[in-house]
């Protein structure tokens, strides 16, 4: 069973676990953006972008932020996609 610190440190974990979270942050821009919440849904398609320009401008895949600023990131936008209590999800997605 991996520790936690080979799942920070290694490069092709991360980058999947990240690729992941990028996915799942995408699905929440456009379930809110289909719902009419069209400054949220900017918001959170920006951190999707923001996410994934380190593997844009590299051109590699594997160049990614780390997945835990990601899991962090991602768990207060999709609580905020889906109902979550702002005062509490807003703060945490934009330190994230």
């Amino acid at each position: 069973m991996p520790t936690v610190g080979t799942l920070v440190h290694n490069e092709a974990t991360n980058a999947a676990i990240g690729w992941v979270l990028i996915g799942i942050v995408t699905i929440a821009a456009i379930s809110t953006a289909i719902s009419g919440i069209y400054l949220r849904a900017t918001f959170t398609a920006l951190v999707a972008v923001v996410a994934a320009l380190p593997a844009l401008v590299r051109a590699n895949h594997k160049v990614m932020v780390p997945w835990p600023l990601l899991a962090l990131t991602t768990g207060a936008i999709v609580t905020l996609s889906f109902g979550g209590r702002p005062e509490i999800g807003t703060p945490v997605a934009v330190a994230g």
